[in-house]
């Protein structure tokens, strides 16, 4: 079985990817929808949305993500 991830980004088409610091993952930033991947078999290992979403990055452990929210 295949597992196929397809994310919405934003309208000017923009996401940005951050590797985890030990590079097993890689955390794509939809700026609504953020994606956690494994990065040897690219299938995706959790995903949610968020609305206000302005940033996400990997905490320097690697344990966590860091979510920068809009102001609403």
């Amino acid at each position: 079985m295949t597992e196929k991830l397809t994310m919405q980004g934003p309208k000017s088409g923009f996401f940005s990817f951050d590797w985890s610091p030990d590079e097993r993952f890689i955390l794509i930033d939809g700026r609504e929808t953020v994606a956690v991947c494994d990065s040897t078999t690219g299938r995706a290992v959790g995903f949610n949305s968020f609305p206000d979403l302005s940033r996400a990055r990997w905490t320097p452990d690697g344990k966590s993500l860091i979510l920068w929210m809009l102001n609403s």
